[in-house]
Order: structure tokens, then C-alpha cells, then sequence
């Protein structure tokens, strides 16, 4: 685990993408956020009609040729261009605490020294589910690599569910930002479907590639939506996340049980909607005890 974390300090240090590590799905809840799904949507869409003019420049009708365009439209050292886009656009309702004012603002840099040299990421609202930005980077990347390990590796569906689990364990999680995020695990499943829609892979009944290709041209054959993958297992406040020590466990909680009295609310971990637990194991049936906090079971 050293050696991932050596690499993270450096990752960190010197990418200028360097821009957010966790997010407060806590602090960061707000009703009157716009819903954020037409904009997100628009960005896919964007990046789809991207990758098609790519892909036809290259004058190949072989599924790698779609997914290697669009990985490279939406591909950026670090953090995915999405979020990046994300964090740009005007137009998108979107709230983000400074870790001071969050509810990581009295974790010590030595359980968390991520949170202490990158931002917060942002916050979202997707009908009545508040997802972070962090969550489409995952789903885009993490996703893609879940994609590789189980189709062009040849290895198994469980082998890219362990290499989601060590990045929780090691660069992503507990040894940079205290954080092991079962959300991010959620994401990155998910993310594995979408990239099997994008190369026409394993596909359910009756569900349209997003791509077809004709004489070496490609086009769209479905259009993109969010809330066709966005699940409460997004949603750190319905799918919690465990912490790197009990100090950190503790003084997380103790934050988020003041915010339940200043906003006479009852949001502690996983009660914000109880019943979103029921629905996340049905939902993902076999794989949930790999991407759904213990605290749901």
C-alpha cells in the first residue's frame, strides 16, 4: 500500500488537474439545487458527437474504435474531462463546502492529507438524489477500466471488482483521503455497462448500442441519459462510506449529527431514505455486497 500511496502524493502534487478529492453529500444538500440532468446530458452529447467525428477519420468499423475515440475525448490526466466540464460550466446548479466549513473540517491531515491539499468536489441534484462530480469521473474512467479487466483482459467480473476494492483500499480511499466511498464502487459498475453499450457488448434484450457503423462510418444509434445509471448507490448520504481510523469515523458523524440539529433533520448515514437500501441490494443484485455499505445489509 506504500507504493500506491507514494504515487497518489506525487499524482497529486504535480498534476494540474489536481482538483478535487471527496465530496460532502452531507453539507452540500440543498432542495432548491436545480435538477442537473439536461446539462450533464448535453456534455455526453457533446463528447458522443466528438467521438464519432474521430472515429471516422480512422475508417474502421471495429467497436474499439468508437470507445478508443471517445476515451479520448473525455480522457484527462487525473481527473475525466467531465469533471472538469462540470466544474467550468455556468450552467449547471451545483454547491461545494470548503473543507473547513465541512463535514471532514476536523479530520487530521494525517488520516486525510488528500482533503488537505485538493478541494472538494461538487454536488449535484438528479431527481431526489444528490450525486458528486467525483461519481461521473469514476463512472467514465474506473468504469472503462472495469470494461478492460473483464472483456479485453479476459479476466472475470470479480477481478475487476478487486481491483475496485484496492483502489478504495489504497489511491482513491483510505490511504489518501480516509475515505473508503462505496459510491465511487457504484459508480464504477455502473460505468462497466455504460462502456458495454458503447462497444455493443453483452447487451440486454431490446437494449440499442449507443453506436452503429455502416461502411466504415459511424452514427448514433441511442441517445445518452444519466438517469438511465444513476442509482441512490451514487449518493454517499444513502450509500455511506467507512472511514480510515475511529478518530476520523467519529469526528465525521459527530459533524453530521450538528448538522441534523441546526437543519432539524434526520440525514445520519443511511437514514436520509432507509427503504433506498432495499432498492440498491435488489438493484444490483449478486455484486451488491461488493458496492453497497455494510450498514444497508
Amino acid at each position: 500500500m506504500l507504493r500506491y500511496t507514494v504515487y497518489a502524493i506525487l499524482f497529486l502534487l504535480f498534476s494540474n488537474n489536481a482538483k478535487a478529492t471527496e465530496v460532502d453529500n452531507f453539507t452540500d444538500r440543498d432542495p432548491t439545487l436545480k435538477d442537473a440532468t439536461f446539462q450533464l446530458d448535453k456534455l455526453m452529447h457533446g463528447y458522443f458527437n466528438k467521438a464519432i467525428k474521430i472515429a471516422n477519420d480512422k475508417e474502421s468499423c471495429e467497436s474499439t474504435n468508437i470507445a478508443a475515440s471517445l476515451r479520448e475525448i473525455t480522457y484527462n490526466f487525473g481527473w475525466e474531462n467531465i469533471e472538469l466540464d462540470i466544474e467550468h460550466s455556468f450552467l449547471i446548479d451545483k454547491h461545494r463546502s470548503l473543507r473547513e466549513n465541512s463535514i471532514y473540517r476536523d479530520v487530521s491531515i494525517f488520516d486525510a492529507w488528500a482533503l488537505w491539499l485538493a478541494k472538494l468536489g461538487f454536488i449535484m441534484r438528479i431527481d431526489d438524489l444528490y450525486i458528486g462530480s467525483d461519481k461521473f469521473g469514476h463512472f467514465m474512467q474506473q468504469g472503462y477500466y472495469y470494461f478492460e479487466y473483464t472483456y479485453l483482459k479476459n479476466n472475470t467480473l470479480q477481478k475487476a471488482l478487486e481491483y475496485g476494492d484496492m483502489t478504495e483500499l489504497t489511491y482513491y480511499g483510505l490511504e489518501t483521503t480516509g475515505v473508503y466511498s462505496y459510491g465511487d464502487l457504484a459508480a464504477n459498475y455502473d460505468g462497466l455497462s455504460f462502456w458495454e453499450r458503447v462497444t455493443n457488448t453483452n447487451l440486454a434484450p431490446n437494449t440499442p448500442p449507443y453506436f452503429t457503423c455502416h461502411n466504415k462510418k459511424w452514427e448514433l444509434a441511442a441517445n445518452f441519459t444519466w438517469k438511465d445509471y444513476v442509482t441512490a448507490g451514487w449518493d454517499e448520504s444513502i450509500n455511506c462510506s467507512t472511514y480510515r481510523s475511529d478518530e476520523m469515523t467519529h469526528s465525521v458523524f459527530t459533524n453530521i449529527a450538528k448538522l441534523e440539529k441546526m437543519r432539524f433533520e434526520k440525514f445520519n448515514c443511511p437514514n436520509v431514505d432507509r427503504k433506498k437500501c432495499r432498492e440498491m441490494i435488489e438493484y444490483y443484485g449478486n455484486v451488491a455486497k461488493y458496492i453497497i455499505t455494510p450498514s444497508c445489509f
